[in-house]
């Protein structure tokens, strides 16, 4: 992002600064709601026996399961990104603004 403000691109800087705020807001949410789907397992756990709590255990580990996925997803687009952002200081280095340009622009953000 420093090397964004230094080449007069503070909105796209800006941008990229939100989108990973944004980010972790998401992550911090995925952890809130796998913390909170690890209660329900224990409270199930003490549950007595019944088609209902079988029930609601397979919804919890079917919903368990899309929270990973969902989670492995949002490291999946983080880990691009500051792959993105490596790539683009290094030809940044070599090519100058104009590579920095294409980098920003293949994250998404717009010019």
């Amino acid at each position: 992002m420093k090397l964004l403000e230094e080449n007069n691109r503070q909105g796209q800087a800006q941008d990229l600064s939100l989108l990973m705020f944004y980010m972790d807001g998401m992550t911090r949410q995925f952890e809130a709601v796998s913390q909170e789907l690890q209660e329900v397992r224990q409270q199930l756990a003490q549950a007595q026996e019944s088609p209902a709590k079988k029930a609601i255990g397979r919804m919890v580990e079917a919903l368990g399961h899309k929270v990973e996925k969902a989670r492995e997803a949002l490291d999946d687009l983080r880990e691009r990104i500051t792959d993105c952002a490596k790539n683009a200081v290094e030809n940044f280095k070599e090519a100058g603004v104009t590579a920095l340009d294409k980098a920003v622009s293949a994250i998404g953000v717009k010019s």
